[in-house]
C-alpha cells in the first residue's frame, strides 16, 4: 500500500515538473524570439506543439469522443504547417499583413499553453465506459410526449428558410437563412438531450432517431453545415459511442471530411459545380491555390481571423470583449448586441474593425481576456471536467455537461466559447434543477397520501 502511494506521489511530482518545464521552455522561446527575431525559433515552437498533439493523441486514443475532437485540433496544425513549411498562403491578400512572424509566434505559443496544461492535468481511465451508459435516466412518459410534440413542431415550423440548392446565388441564400433562423437549432440541442433523458422504451428511441434525421435533413437543405455536424455528434455520443472501435472512427472521420469538403463547395457555388468540376482541379485542402493564390477553407479562415485578433485587438477592445464574455453567460449575444455592440466575442469585435470573416481558435479568446494565464487555466478547467466525467464521478449533470460540450465542439472550438461552454450548460442545469424540484415535490406528495 505504501509502495503504491509512494509511486503515485512520484508520478504526480514528475508530471507537475514536466508541466512547469514545458511552460518554461515555451516562454523562454518567446523571449529569445523577441530578442533575436530568429526565424528558426518559429519552427521549433511549432514542432513542440506537434509533439504535444501526438502525446494527447496517444493518451486519449481509446476515449473516442476526445479522439474526434483531437482530429480537428491536428487539422488546424496541419493547415498552419502549409504556410510555415511550404509558404502556401492561408488568406486573401487583404490580410497578408497579419501573417507576420510575431503574430504567428504568439498564436502558436497560446495554443501550446493550452495543450500543455490540458495534457498534464488530464487523467484517462484504463478502460473507457461510454458516457451514455453512466447517465441516470428519468421515467416520465407524459413529459416525453409533451417535449416530443413541441420539438417536432419547432423543427418543422420553428425556423424557416429557402432551400439553398434551388437558388441562383446559393451562398447568399445561406446567409439570408442564417439571419432568419437565429440560434434556435443550437438551443434545440438542450431539448434533444432532455428527450433522450426521458427515453426508456424502444419505440421512444425510434421516435427520437426520426427527429434526428428530420433535423439533419432540414439543416442540410438550409445550408447549415456546422449545426448539422453538431446534431451528428450529439447522435453519436447518445447512441453510437462505444459501439464503433478506433479504426471505424478513423474511417468515418476520413469519409466525413470528404463529405463536408464537397458540401462546402456546394454551399459556395451550387450543386451544378460538383458535376462540372475537373478532377485535376480538386484540391483537398481548400480552394485551388493556382486559381486563388491561397488556400481557402474553414481551418485557414479561423487561423487568419485568430491572427487578426492578436494583431488588432488592443487593451480597450479586449476589456470590452471581456465584459461581453461575462455578460453573455446570462444574456444571449443578439440581445447584448443591442445595448453594447462591441461587447461580444473577440472575432465579432475584430469584424467591426477589419470586416474580416471567420471565427476564432478556442485558446485565443482566453489569451485576449486573461493574458497567457488564460489558455493555461482553460486547459486545466477542461481537463478537470473530463476527469470527473471519465473517472466514475457520480454526478449526472457532469456527464450531461460532457455530452453538451462534445456535441457542440464545432462551435466552441472555432467560433464562440461563452454560449456552448457556459450559457447553454447553465440553461440546461437550471432546467434540470427545476425538474428535480418538481419531481421531488411530487414524490413527497405521493408518499404523504399514504
Amino acid at each position: 500500500m505504501n509502495v503504491s502511494v509512494h509511486h503515485n506521489d512520484t508520478s504526480l511530482m514528475y508530471n507537475i515538473s514536466l508541466f512547469f518545464i514545458s511552460l518554461s521552455v515555451n516562454f523562454i522561446l518567446l523571449l529569445l524570439f523577441l530578442t533575436f527575431n530568429n526565424h528558426n525559433l518559429l519552427y521549433f515552437i511549432f514542432l513542440l506543439g506537434i509533439a504535444y498533439d501526438m502525446l494527447i493523441f496517444v493518451k486519449i486514443k481509446n476515449i473516442y469522443p476526445l479522439f474526434i475532437i483531437t482530429i480537428f485540433i491536428i487539422l488546424m496544425d496541419f493547415y498552419l504547417s502549409l504556410y510555415l513549411f511550404f509558404g502556401i498562403k492561408l488568406s486573401s491578400p487583404d490580410y497578408y499583413n497579419y501573417y507576420n512572424e510575431e503574430n504567428i509566434f504568439k498564436y502558436i505559443l497560446v495554443v501550446n499553453l493550452f495543450k500543455i496544461s490540458f495534457y498534464h492535468f488530464l487523467k484517462v481511465p484504463t478502460k473507457y465506459i461510454p458516457i451514455r451508459l453512466k447517465i441516470k435516466k428519468y421515467r416520465s412518459p407524459t413529459l416525453f410526449n409533451i417535449l416530443y410534440v413541441t420539438t417536432l413542431l419547432l423543427v418543422l415550423f420553428g425556423f424557416k428558410g429557402t432551400i439553398i440548392y434551388s437558388q441562383t446565388n446559393v451562398y447568399r441564400s445561406y446567409v439570408e437563412n442564417l439571419s432568419h433562423v437565429s440560434g434556435l437549432p443550437e438551443y434545440l440541442i438542450i431539448i434533444y438531450i432532455f428527450l433522450w433523458l426521458f427515453e426508456t422504451k424502444k419505440y421512444q428511441k425510434l421516435m427520437i432517431i426520426f427527429l434526428f434525421i428530420l433535423m439533419i435533413i432540414k439543416l442540410f437543405l438550409l445550408g447549415f453545415r456546422v449545426q448539422m455536424m453538431m446534431y451528428i455528434f450529439l447522435f453519436y455520443i447518445l447512441y453510437i459511442d462505444g459501439l464503433v472501435k478506433l479504426m471505424g472512427i478513423i474511417l468515418s472521420s476520413t469519409i466525413g471530411y470528404f463529405i463536408f469538403y464537397i458540401y462546402g463547395f456546394i454551399k459556395e457555388y451550387g450543386i451544378e459545380y460538383i458535376f462540372s468540376i475537373n478532377l485535376s482541379e480538386i484540391n483537398l485542402i481548400g480552394e485551388n491555390v493556382e486559381n486563388t493564390g491561397f488556400v481557402l477553407s474553414q481551418f485557414s479562415g479561423v487561423i487568419t481571423s485568430s491572427l487578426t485578433i492578436i494583431a488588432k485587438l488592443g487593451l480597450e477592445n479586449s476589456l470590452i470583449s471581456l465584459v461581453g464574455f461575462i455578460l453573455n453567460i446570462i444574456i444571449p449575444p443578439r440581445i447584448l448586441d443591442l445595448f453594447i455592440p462591441q461587447a461580444t466575442i473577440p472575432a465579432f469585435v475584430v469584424n467591426y474593425i477589419t470586416h474580416i470573416p471567420g471565427g476564432e481558435y478556442f485558446p485565443i479568446p482566453f489569451y485576449i481576456w486573461f493574458g497567457f494565464l488564460g489558455p493555461i487555466l482553460f486547459g486545466i478547467f477542461l481537463a478537470k471536467v473530463i476527469n470527473k466525467t471519465l473517472n466514475n464521478y457520480n454526478n449526472n449533470f457532469v456527464f450531461i455537461y460532457f455530452v453538451m460540450i462534445f456535441s457542440t465542439f464545432p462551435r466552441w472550438l472555432f467560433y464562440t466559447q461563452t454560449d456552448y461552454l457556459f450559457r447553454m450548460p447553465i440553461m440546461l442545469a437550471t432546467l434540470l434543477g427545476i425538474y428535480g424540484i418538481f419531481r421531488k415535490a411530487f414524490q413527497n406528495r405521493k408518499l404523504g397520501e399514504y
